[in-house]
C-alpha cells in the first residue's frame, strides 16, 4: 500500500515531487488529454493520476467496480485521488432563508429549484484522499468483458455540439471550415476528413470561449483574468485549451511542450486551470454521459476553488525548495 500518497499531505507531496515533469514534459498533455474516461476529474486530480499512472483510462473504487462485476487483482496497486467533502444547503430564495431538513422531499427541491424557488449551495468542508483502481487492475467475476465507452462523434454530432454552446449558425463552403466572429457563422467544409474538420473546430472553439468567456465575461461568474499575460503564455492558454478539445473528439493537434520552459509553474497551473473551467462548456455541449461532468457552474467553481486551495499551498512548499 501507498502509505504516503493514502493521506491528505502525502497526495500533495506526491505533486510538488512531481511539478516540473507535470509541467515541462510530455506530462503535461496527459493533464490536458481528454481522451480518456477521466473527464469528469477536475486538473488536481488528473494531475495526481498522471503521477501514479499516466496510461489510466478507467477509475472507480472498490465498491463501485464491486457493482460493475468486477474484483480488484491480486497485488493491484491503488490509484490515489482527492475527493470533496461538501456541506449542502437549500435556500428559499423568497426568502434567503435556508430550509431544514423536513421541510421538503427530495423530488420537491428538484421541482422548486427548477422554477428558481430554492437554491442549492455548496461549499466545501474538507477534502479527503480516496483509493481508486484502474479497469486493467480488475477482473471480472462473471466472465462478462467490460466495455469502454470511449466518446465519438460524428461532423454532423460534434457541429450541433458547437452551435449548442455558441449559438452560431452553420452554412457550406468549398474553403477550409472557418468562422466570422463578426456574423456568428461558422462555414463548414463537408468534404474535410474527420481529423481535419476536428482540428479546424477545435481551434474555432478555443478562441471563442478565450474570447467570450474570459475576455467578454459576459454575465458569467469566472473571476479569472488574463490581462497580465503575456503573448508566450496566451499562446500556452490558446494552444493547450485547443489540445483539450482536440483530444475529446480523437483529434491530431499537438502542443510544443518545450515553450513551457520559459514560463513561470504557477502559471501554467493557472493555465491548466483556465483550461479545466472552460472545458465544462465543451463537455455540456456534447451531452457526454459522465457521472462527475454533469455539474452546475456553481458547482465547478466550488472544486476549482478547492482545486486553487490545495496547488497555492502546495505551490508554496515548491517555491521553498527551489
Amino acid at each position: 500500500m501507498n502509505k504516503i500518497e493514502s493521506t491528505l499531505d502525502g497526495l500533495k507531496q506526491l505533486l510538488e515531487y512531481n511539478l516540473n515533469d507535470l509541467l515541462y514534459s510530455d506530462k503535461y498533455k496527459v493533464v490536458l488529454s481528454r481522451h480518456n474516461n477521466l473527464i469528469g476529474y477536475d486538473v488536481l486530480n488528473r494531475m495526481a493520476i498522471a503521477c501514479q499512472n499516466p496510461k489510466a483510462v478507467v477509475l472507480k473504487t472498490e465498491e463501485e467496480w464491486e457493482l460493475e462485476g468486477r474484483a480488484i487483482a491480486i497485488g493491484a496497486k491503488p490509484i490515489y485521488v482527492f475527493n470533496p467533502l461538501y456541506d449542502i444547503e437549500y435556500i428559499d430564495t423568497s426568502t434567503g432563508e435556508t430550509l431544514v431538513h423536513t421541510d421538503l422531499t427530495a423530488e420537491e427541491k428538484i421541482l422548486a429549484m427548477q422554477f428558481g424557488m430554492v437554491e442549492k449551495h455548496s461549499n466545501i468542508n474538507e477534502v479527503a484522499v480516496i483509493k481508486t483502481y484502474e479497469l486493467y487492475d480488475t477482473c471480472s467475476v462473471n466472465g462478462e468483458e467490460y466495455k469502454v465507452n470511449k466518446p465519438f462523434m460524428s461532423m454532423r454530432e460534434l457541429l450541433e455540439s458547437f452551435k449548442k454552446v455558441t449559438c452560431a449558425r452553420a452554412l457550406s463552403t468549398s474553403e477550409e471550415t472557418h468562422y466570422n466572429v463578426e456574423t456568428n457563422i461558422l462555414y463548414v467544409n463537408e468534404s474535410e476528413s474527420y481529423t481535419k474538420f476536428v482540428y479546424n473546430i477545435s481551434l474555432i472553439w478555443a478562441q471563442w470561449l478565450i474570447e467570450n468567456r474570459l475576455k467578454k465575461n459576459n454575465g458569467m461568474t469566472y473571476d479569472i483574468s488574463i490581462d497580465d499575460f503575456s503573448d508566450k503564455e496566451y499562446e500556452l492558454l490558446f494552444n493547450s485549451l485547443t489540445y483539450a478539445i482536440s483530444s475529446m473528439f480523437g483529434g491530431k493537434f499537438n502542443i510544443d511542450i518545450r515553450k513551457n520552459k520559459g514560463i513561470q509553474a504557477d502559471k501554467i497551473i493557472s493555465i491548466l486551470c483556465i483550461v479545466d473551467m472552460l472545458m465544462v462548456d465543451v463537455i455540456y455541449g456534447t451531452e457526454f454521459k459522465v457521472d462527475n461532468s454533469k455539474e452546475s457552474a456553481i458547482d465547478k467553481a466550488y472544486r476549482l476553488k478547492k482545486t486553487n486551495i490545495i496547488l497555492n499551498s502546495m505551490f508554496v512548499a515548491y517555491i521553498q525548495n527551489i
